[in-house]
C-alpha cells in the first residue's frame, strides 16, 4: 500500500512539473507578443491565459499596458501550481 502511494505521488509531481514547464513557456510566448519581440501576435497570450485559469478572468476587471495582465497571469499559474502541490501532499 505504501509503494503505491510513492507511485502517485511521483506521478503527481510529474505533472505538476509538467505544468510549470507548460506555464513558464505559454507565459514567454505572451511575454514575446505582448512586446513585439518576435512580431505582434495578438493570440500569443491565450495559452497563458488558459493555464491561468481561473484567476485570468480578473484581466477582464483590469485595465492597462500589456504587462498588467502578464503579471496577472503569471501570479494566476503561481496560484495553480501551488494548489497543485497543496494537492498533491
Amino acid at each position: 500500500m505504501e509503494q503505491a502511494m510513492t507511485v502517485k505521488r511521483k506521478v503527481l509531481r510529474g505533472v505538476i512539473a509538467l505544468y510549470a514547464l507548460a506555464a513558464v513557456v505559454a507565459w514567454a510566448m505572451a511575454l514575446c507578443g505582448a512586446m513585439g519581440w518576435f512580431g505582434a501576435d495578438g493570440l500569443a497570450g491565450i495559452w497563458a491565459i488558459l493555464l491561468a485559469m481561473p484567476w485570468s478572468w480578473a484581466m477582464s476587471w483590469v485595465s492597462g499596458p500589456p504587462v498588467v495582465g502578464l503579471t496577472i497571469v503569471a501570479a494566476g499559474m503561481a496560484v495553480n501550481v501551488a494548489v497543485l502541490v497543496r494537492v498533491a501532499r
